[in-house]
């Protein structure tokens, strides 16, 4: 595919840029949809399998969750970490709380691999608000697309067959293909070779700090932070980072124009 330059438009400042990398949970799906429910099958299944010391709303609050509110928190290991680091923060928290390491260890996989097995992926995953229409609209323009995430790159491609973006995304960048995740910026560049761009044409969009730090670190046009300010984002958003970012709360805040 050639290059094609297209212009996009936040808060009334234009970039010129040839590709969008998107980061996956809580930008191209709604986290709370997959995310929170697999959390709360998780721990119903560990507390299932094993005599667990601790309540299950404090397993839930040490991965940045709250089951009851429906909430999240985004700088948090379940939004921003790897589903191999939520699983350790598990084990350590059960170990915390009496569990031998081992037996804590062990508790946490074989839930996970007995959820995974069950969990049906295709009917709790809700893409994000406007994210298809995006989507759509750049890839009419001709606009290079990929996505660098914390989730594994088989469940990634897995997601994006489920949202039907598997004809629109390039290039996926999982957790499990890069020696250091996000925000450290090796995934976004990466993405950008694969591709065949530059980093200073792209534009990454996100829903956490982490994935702002990335697209400043990678050097590249901007970074799109969807939902707003984060608590951990100040220094960020100063106005004195390399790049420009931008927060919005909806997809429709960012226009594409040929």
């Amino acid at each position: 595919m050639g290059r094609v330059l297209v212009t996009v438009t936040v808060h009334d400042r234009k970039y010129l840029i040839d590709a969008i990398l998107f980061d996956k949970d809580g930008t191209l799906i709604d986290f709370a949809s997959l995310w929170l429910a697999w959390l709360d099958a998780l721990l119903d299944t560990l507390g299932e399998t094993v005599a667990v010391p601790i309540q299950r709303s404090d397993l839930a609050s040490a991965v940045g969750a709250d089951l009851i509110s429906r909430t999240h928190d985004a700088g948090g290991p379940l939004a921003v970490g790897s589903n191999s680091e939520v699983r350790l923060v598990l084990a350590q928290r059960l170990y915390m709380s009496g569990l031998r390491w081992e037996q804590a260890c062990a508790a946490v996989e074989s839930a996970s691999r007995i959820v995974d097995t069950w969990l049906s992926e295709e009917a709790l995953i809700d893409p994000a608000a406007g994210v298809l229409d995006f989507i759509g609209q750049a890839r009419e323009l001709g606009v290079r697309m990929g996505v660098v995430t914390a989730d594994d790159q088989d469940r990634t491609l897995r997601h994006l067959h489920l949202l039907g973006l598997q004809d629109s995304i390039e290039v996926v960048i999982g957790a499990d293909t890069v020696s250091s995740g996000k925000p450290d910026p090796e995934g976004v560049l990466l993405a950008c070779r694969r591709l065949g761009v530059a980093p200073e044409r792209t534009l990454l969009v996100g829903d956490t700090s982490s994935d702002m730090a990335a697209a400043t670190a990678a050097g590249l046009a901007t970074g799109i932070r969807l939902g707003g300010a984060g608590p951990d984002d100040e220094l960020l958003f100063s106005g004195n980072g390399s790049i420009p970012l931008h927060r919005v709360e909806r997809f429709e805040e960012v226009s594409i124009t040929p």
